[in-house]
């Protein structure tokens, strides 16, 4: 490690003490025995309730930049730990930031690629179309006239991520050996977990495989459009892909039919990721998620994607048919059988009231029309108390069940009237016919 790696852990490190104290989490700092804290404590106060503590734990990770924003955005799938009013704060984390002069992009296309970039492109918009933490996306056109989006990996941004990825460990280490807690979501696992992900996230090479992958589990899917890659221009910090021209689907100014359409079409992209292919878009916001002037639709930036196994994909499939049927003794098996024994907390499952629960967030519903009722909310008031049994849900589930809450509203911000049941039991039919074996205890 040279001099200067020294000094720029040392800099954020205490640039990130800096940003807890200022938003009122001295007390964590102290707690952590972290030395010289005492600076801080008369610079900020330190209010406390959830609402504000989501509020300013917002705040911080905003304030952090790109790799504690991204933390916040996975820990917001946590229904199962976190109170809703820091989910909701944890939910709306926004990745505000400047998009870096075009010299800089230049100077980053052409280091990587080894080209000019007038040899590489016939024009390129100087104008981002798009600009985040990682990366920053324009318009060109290849020299052979096919337009393109070419995402271009910020420089620098693997040791910065790197530096923050430290320090997590290290705050979290410290976590684990001064609080005294019951807590089976143990930080340094969480840290781990987000390691990897977020590694996996800045690997353009892995990004190039997510969109290949997509692009052959929907080749015969004519509703549904993912980018065409154009691998010969591709290079670990350069991502070439076909442009497609069309709007944020939330945002789509087109008539009630093609709007109800558009909700149709996405909703069931997402089963078919989840339930047919075992990979999915973990992340189907509108801003991923566009409209096409033909009626398409089309998902965009595949860098964070989930996966699932067979065993995974028959138990989600098992827990959201038992969910229908108000099935709640099959619900709590599945939701045992989910998890694993390090995620049950000092007494094991409460399964007694379990299904108390499990009846009056299913039961309540039982009145209601079939469109009304929507087996998803229901297990999010579930998940949001599931700590109550002693149960907490392992992370590759959970993503799963924010991926599926995000597209519901996603269907339900284009059409109030989305029929989330029509839609479900249509895909479940074909994927009965398909796949028996899904109902097979």
């Amino acid at each position: 490690m040279n001099l200067i790696d020294t000094a720029g852990r040392i800099l954020r490190f205490n640039q990130v003490l800096l940003i807890l104290a200022k938003h009122g989490f001295l007390q964590l700092s102290s707690r952590l025995h972290i030395k010289n804290t005492r600076f801080y404590r008369w610079l900020f106060d330190q209010p406390d309730d959830w609402r504000d503590l989501g509020r300013r734990l917002r705040n911080v990770l905003e304030e952090l930049g790109p790799t504690y924003i991204k933390l916040g955005q996975i820990l917001s799938t946590r229904y199962d730990i976190f109170p809703p009013e820091v989910i909701a704060e944890l939910e709306s984390l926004q990745d505000a930031v400047e998009p870096l002069p075009f010299r800089v992009v230049r100077r980053q296309i052409e280091r990587s690629s080894g080209q000019r970039i007038e040899t590489l492109f016939a024009w390129i918009d100087e104008t981002p179309l798009a600009t985040a933490s990682i990366a920053q996306v324009h318009r060109a056109m290849l020299r052979s006239g096919e337009s393109v989006a070419v995402k271009v990996r910020k420089p620098g941004i693997e040791r910065k991520i790197r530096y923050d990825l430290e320090i997590m460990t290290t705050l979290a280490e410290l976590a684990e050996r001064n609080f005294a807690t019951k807590a089976v979501l143990r930080p340094t696992n969480v840290v781990h977990a987000f390691r990897e992900a977020v590694i996996e996230e800045i690997d353009f090479d892995n990004e190039r495989r997510n969109l290949l992958a997509f692009h052959k589990n929907f080749e015969d899917f004519d509703e549904v459009v993912i980018p065409r890659l154009y691998e010969a221009y591709c290079t670990k910090d350069l991502l070439v892909m076909e442009y497609l021209d069309g709007v944020r689907i939330t945002e789509a100014v087109r008539d009630e039919t093609t709007r109800k359409l558009a909700a149709k079409r996405s909703f069931a992209a997402v089963l078919k990721m989840l339930f047919e292919d075992g990979l999915y878009h973990a992340d189907p916001h509108p801003s991923n998620v566009f409209l096409l002037e033909d009626d398409r639709v089309a998902f965009l930036d595949l860098g964070l994607v989930g996966r699932m196994d067979d065993t995974m994909r028959k138990r989600f499939f098992q827990l959201v048919s038992a969910a229908y049927r108000k099935d709640y003794e099959r619900v709590a098996d599945v939701f045992q059988a989910m998890s694993k024994r390090e995620h049950l907390l000092p007494g094991g499952m409460n399964r007694e009231r379990m299904l108390e629960d499990l009846r009056l967030y299913l039961g309540r519903h039982a009145d209601l029309k079939a469109k009304d009722f929507s087996v998803f909310a229901a297990l999010k008031e579930f998940l949001q108390r599931s700590r109550k049994y002693n149960l907490v849900i392992p992370a590759e589930y959970t993503m799963i069940f924010k991926t599926l809450f995000t597209i519901e509203e996603v269907g339900t911000r284009l059409d109030p009237d989305f029929d989330l049941n029509a839609a479900v039991l249509d895909f479940s039919a074909h994927l009965f016919a398909k796949y028996p074996e899904l109902l097979e205890v």
